[in-house]
């Protein structure tokens, strides 16, 4: 018997806070927000439609055993990472706030940009499962970044908004010496916004949060040397 598995649509009604739009002080998408930005806004619906599909294709070709996880990870990127992703975007761009007609397209942008961002990692998530010798490569700018975790290596790939955590990945051997040297260095400096060096690296996608587990190399492509 075929598996089921909950369609996009089913999640985020069991999922969104509330139907009621929130003040404006808040930034929680509601469902009547949601469902306005799906009729006003190609970018969200296509960005929308794009997440429903890479979300049925990823079920379908997740393991048994690793689809309970999957299901709550976007549970709960849907009942507060989408909106965490989205305020980053809306912070990026200088744009806080629901008042006016414009702040109110910035924020439909933003949260299209983060729809968009996690369609993709769904995608990447589900070729993984569906071929594991396949390792995707991550071409972007380094950034500087610190959570609760503590400090850590950001990258943020081309066609991305979103920074993706880069870690080792101890399965693949130990790091060269310049690698480790990298990830230190970025774990030890202070957070920084902008562009500091274009890196690219190779390793896969941890679940669908984002973090990369990198093999034994990073590839500087400029400058040559690292700002930090």
């Amino acid at each position: 018997m075929p598996t089921r598995f909950l369609p996009m649509a089913a999640i985020c009604i069991a999922t969104l806070l509330s139907a009621l739009l929130l003040p404006a002080v808040s930034m929680a998408l509601g469902d009547d927000e949601y469902r306005l930005m799906r009729s006003q806004s190609r970018d969200f619906a296509a960005a929308d439609k794009r997440l429903n599909a890479a979300w049925g294709r990823l079920m379908s070709v997740a393991p048994h055993g690793r689809r309970g996880a999957l299901l709550q990870s976007q549970q709960a990127w849907m009942r507060q990472g989408r909106d965490t992703d989205a305020q980053g975007i809306l912070k990026s761009r200088g744009g806080l706030s629901r008042a006016t007609e414009d702040d109110r397209a910035d924020r439909t942008r933003a949260y299209a940009t983060a729809t968009a961002d996690r369609a993709k990692l769904l995608e990447i998530c589900a070729r993984q499962f569906a071929d594991p010798n396949y390792v995707p490569s991550f071409l972007g700018v380094a950034v500087a970044g610190r959570d609760a975790r503590g400090g850590f290596l950001g990258l943020r790939p081309d066609g991305f908004a979103k920074v993706l955590r880069v870690r080792p990945n101890p399965g693949r051997g130990a790091l060269t010496p310049e690698t480790a040297e990298i990830l230190e260095r970025f774990a030890n400096a202070p957070a920084r916004h902008g562009e500091t060096a274009r890196i690219e690296v190779r390793g896969r996608l941890e679940g669908v949060d984002g973090d990369i587990a990198a093999d034994r190399r990073l590839r500087i492509i400029a400058p040559n040397a690292l700002p930090y």
